[in-house]
């Protein structure tokens, strides 16, 4: 036990040393801030949008919405899964459509203002209240896909 104890000792005076280290030097309130404004949400990892194509987003979200609540269409998950993620097909592909309330789109979809360069909601008038659609793209190159369709409430 006692060969155990020098090294020990070594190990937590290294530890010691190191972790001195990870102190600040300067109290908290002292510590500057950045002077350029952060570029993303602290909820989200993508970088904000300065400017997107609104067209593209409603036009995107209104044709998924569409797809969505023509639920008495016989190949109802055929018609809506090229506007789905790769979860969103998971997700959606255990939806019997004849759950779905009928409703009507009754106006031009909204983008929700702010956003990220590869997330974005947009909310849809219809007859029964006002869906969000969750929008998503890989990168700001890419199509954008609906990952969600949030119900009114």
């Amino acid at each position: 036990m006692t060969r155990k104890a020098p090294f020990t000792l070594t190990l937590l005076a290294a530890t010691a040393i190191t972790l001195t280290g990870c102190v600040a030097t300067e109290p908290m309130s002292a510590q500057t801030t950045p002077a350029v404004a952060p570029t993303t949400n602290e909820n989200d990892d993508a970088p904000l949008a300065p400017t997107l194509d609104p067209n593209e987003l409603t036009s995107v979200a209104t044709a998924a919405l569409a797809a969505y609540l023509d639920a008495d269409s016989g190949a109802w998950f055929a018609t809506l899964s090229p506007y789905l993620t790769d979860d969103a097909k998971v997700a959606y592909g255990t939806v019997d459509p004849a759950n779905i309330p009928a409703a009507k789109i009754t106006g031009e979809g909204e983008p929700e203002p702010g956003g990220h360069l590869t997330r974005r909601w947009v909310e849809v008038p219809t007859s029964v209240g006002t869906y969000t659609v969750r929008l998503e793209r890989a990168d700001e190159d890419s199509d954008w896909l609906v990952s969600s369709f949030g119900s009114p409430q």
